[in-house]
């Protein structure tokens, strides 16, 4: 069962799901809340490594990440971040998100083009 845009803004109001900062009710619509792209990205490089072992210790998780990935890339509010074909990019978003254990929440990037 997905949250009505209604659903979703009653467990807004009534704390059960926190959205920080708090979205204005037009940017929740059908059974989605629109986020905003923050700042911050890091761009996987040419596919140095065919998985991560997340099994391994966080020490070499955190060695695995640093050699796939390239450093944190600072984009300014005025400029554009460029993803290029065949690139993957992790990112940021502006908003933090606290769902509880009794639902899922289910993130999907979108373009405005």
């Amino acid at each position: 069962m997905r949250l009505s845009d209604q659903d979703i803004i009653a467990s807004l109001d009534k704390g059960h799901i926190v959205i920080e900062p708090r979205p204005s009710n037009d940017v929740i619509s059908g059974v989605s809340v629109d986020l905003r792209l923050g700042r911050s990205f890091r761009v996987f490089k040419d596919h140095a490594r065919p998985y991560v072992d997340v099994s391994a210790s966080r020490e070499e998780i955190n060695q695995t990440l640093e050699a796939i990935m390239s450093e944190e890339i600072i984009v300014a509010d005025d400029e554009a971040f460029f993803l290029h074909p065949g690139e993957l990019a992790l990112a940021v978003t502006k908003e933090s998100v606290t769902i509880p254990a009794d639902l899922v929440g289910w993130l999907d990037g979108r373009s405005s083009l």
